[in-house]
C-alpha cells in the first residue's frame, strides 16, 4: 500500500481519488482528501502493476460523485 500511496504522490493533480474498500460482502467507496492526480496512463498501469490488474481502474465520476 505504501508503494500505490507514494505513487499517488507522483501524479499529483485535480483529479479525485476514490479509494475501495470490501467490508462484509460490499465495495465502499471513500473519496480522498489528501490525494488527488493528474489522470494519465502511465500512472494506472504503474497501480495495476503494484496493486494488480483488477485493483486499479479508471471510472467516470457523475456530479454528485465528485463533490
Amino acid at each position: 500500500m505504501e508503494r500505490a500511496l507514494a505513487t499517488l504522490d507522483e501524479y499529483r493533480g485535480q483529479v479525485p481519488v476514490l479509494l475501495a474498500a470490501r467490508e462484509n460482502g460490499s465495495e465502499v467507496y471513500i473519496k480522498s482528501s489528501r490525494y488527488s492526480v493528474t489522470m494519465d496512463f502511465d500512472l494506472l498501469n504503474r497501480l495495476k502493476e503494484i496493486l494488480g490488474d483488477s485493483a486499479a481502474y479508471l471510472r467516470p465520476v457523475g456530479p454528485r460523485e465528485g463533490k
